[in-house]
């Protein structure tokens, strides 16, 4: 390994700071990611050390138990579904912030590591750190987000296309609706019944139909199934998999509101409240607001990221 490649990877392991050493199966395994020119990504930096071979072993085990119903394998580096398909796992290559967005491996969407709520809360602010707002419940940021950072919104397509649909009439086969806050008389919500999604969604309204306190949020929502391309881009969105819904667009805020361009330096904003958030990732969502791009009106079906925070979470206990 080269110099350039060696500092790459100390880099890449000062900054997303897993745990404990696993071991990942030989055929698993694949090449060290090739350096490549890249703008500069700032992230926390974490103190424990860990291997690229761990945190392959961390992803394909979080992908595992957040998608249990296609027994996924790993074979010769790549991810095999249960008819055969089989996709590129980790291709080896280091991705600048664009080519991270549009064309990811598997393994590229773990690059930046969801937080937890409780990771985000407290007193003592830091970067990317949110604390309670007094007043309404919000989670504010006083300090901005990790420049570019935006865990979950890399997504490698061929991956959800293949568990979702790859066409919109393959997607809307499997839709269910979900009546969503009905005792606020809430419009019905239609979500995929693919990996339990539109029983994760039910589970969530149920909880908020219970506090109507943060109705002004959720009612009036932005839209879950749409077959549509993501603002500004020819990616699939989340939505077009009925995997994805947007509350109260009144109530959020959008960088591409205020800035379109992706590598210019935001002002993180925001309007939801911590509650909503917390139970929305209670059942497997992760929220736009944890970007650096933010989308705040924005939750999607991601539960392999929540899952890969608890494996490293209980490796840094165990460690």
């Amino acid at each position: 390994m080269g110099l350039r490649s060696f500092m790459k990877t100390l880099l890449l392991l000062l900054c997303l700071g897993l745990l404990a050493p696993t071991t990942l199966p030989a055929e698993v395994a694949s090449p060290a990611k090739k350096p490549v020119a890249q703008s500069t990504i700032q992230r926390p930096a974490y103190s424990e050390s860990f291997t690229v071979d761990q945190l392959r072993s961390f992803a394909f085990e979080a992908l595992r138990s957040a998608y249990p119903d296609f027994n996924f394998k790993l074979v010769n580096g790549k991810l095999v579904f249960p008819d055969g398909t089989s996709l590129p796992f980790d291709d080896g290559l280091d991705r600048s912030p664009q080519a991270l967005l549009d064309a990811p491996d598997i393994f590229d969407m773990f690059f930046y590591r969801y937080p937890s709520l409780a990771q985000r809360k407290g007193p003592q602010a830091t970067t990317g750190t949110a604390v309670h707002d007094p007043n309404d419940g919000a989670l504010t940021l006083p300090m901005s987000l990790p420049y570019l950072a935006d865990p979950g919104r890399i997504r490698n397509e061929n991956f959800f296309q293949q568990m979702y649909g790859s066409t919109e009439e393959a997607v809307k086969q499997r839709l269910a609706p979900v009546k969503w806050i009905p005792s606020g008389k809430g419009p019905t919500m239609m979500v995929t019944t693919i990996n339990g999604v539109n029983k994760a969604l039910q589970a969530v309204s149920d909880e908020l139909d219970k506090l109507p306190e943060l109705w002004p949020y959720l009612l009036r929502p932005g839209g879950s199934f749409t077959w549509r391309p993501i603002a500004g881009t020819n990616r699939l969105s989340v939505h077009s998999f009925g995997a994805a819904v947007d509350i109260n667009v009144e109530k959020s805020n959008y960088w591409r509101n205020v800035n379109q361009d992706e590598e210019a330096r935001l002002d993180y904003k925001n309007r939801i409240p911590a509650k909503i958030v917390e139970v929305f990732e209670r059942h497997g969502f992760i929220w736009g607001g944890w970007w650096y791009h933010y989308d705040t009106m924005h939750f999607e079906y991601r539960p392999e990221l929540i899952a890969y925070m608890k494996v490293v979470e209980h490796a840094r206990a165990v460690k």
